[in-house]
């Protein structure tokens, strides 16, 4: 359905609530070669973004830092495009965040890039497990540049954990657990899991390069 100008699927829900607040059930309809394959499931999207804010609460000092880099830039970018123009005026706050969710953010884009570019047709990882196990780790570093390694590590390691034992990962949404399954559709198989695990290795090491390259150019300035 359209809603301001904007697609948004709806799905219609009945609340349980034998459960935590919000929990109810939904109802799930794939069409296969010889009609339709129908389930109903619990989950409970409002609690697991309630807790994911909560473990990963906005940053005062990093969200400033954020922000005037962030105006810095467009000043710059605005300077060169247009010669004797004023500077841009003063924004509200474009960036509140923690680095945990930045680095989410940058996660997510460099799944989309990746799978584009080398898995065309596969199941993308759900940006749902993704961000699961962002708010499990969440600011344990100093800097953005280490948060996202950091979260880039403990992914891997949890995958590698489950292929160790011959299974796939499973997540679950702490507001309704074991009922709904973050990972109920992805990883499909060893395959998936272990195409995600190279993916990600070699996403840490282009991480590692960075870092190191931003060290270097910082010691010769």
């Amino acid at each position: 359905m359209k809603y301001d100008g904007m697609h948004l699927d709806v799905t219609p829900a009945v609340l349980f609530p034998a459960l935590e607040e919000r929990s109810s059930f939904t109802f799930h309809s794939k069409k296969t070669a010889i009609g339709f394959d129908k389930d109903r499931l619990i989950g409970n999207p409002w609690g697991f973004a309630e807790w994911f804010l909560k473990k990963t609460p906005p940053e005062a000092a990093f969200g400033q830092f954020f922000e005037r880099q962030s105006l810095d830039y467009e000043r710059f970018r605005f300077a060169k495009a247009v010669s004797d123009a004023e500077p841009v005026p003063n924004q509200d706050p474009a960036y509140r965040k923690s680095r945990a969710v930045i680095a989410l953010q940058l996660i997510k884009r460099w799944r989309n890039l990746a799978y584009d570019a080398r898995h065309g047709g596969r199941r993308l990882p759900p940006s749902v497990v993704l961000a699961h196990s962002v708010a499990m780790n969440a600011n344990r570093t100093s800097s953005l540049s280490e948060e996202l390694l950091h979260q880039v590590g403990c992914l891997v390691s949890a995958l590698e954990i489950a292929e160790a034992r011959g299974k796939t990962y499973e997540a679950f949404n702490p507001a309704c657990n074991p009922y709904d399954v973050l990972t109920d559709r992805w990883p499909e198989d060893l395959r998936s899991q272990r195409i995600f695990i190279d993916e990600l290795r070699a996403f840490a090491v282009d991480i590692e390069r960075l870092r190191n390259g931003l060290l270097l150019i910082s010691a010769r300035n």
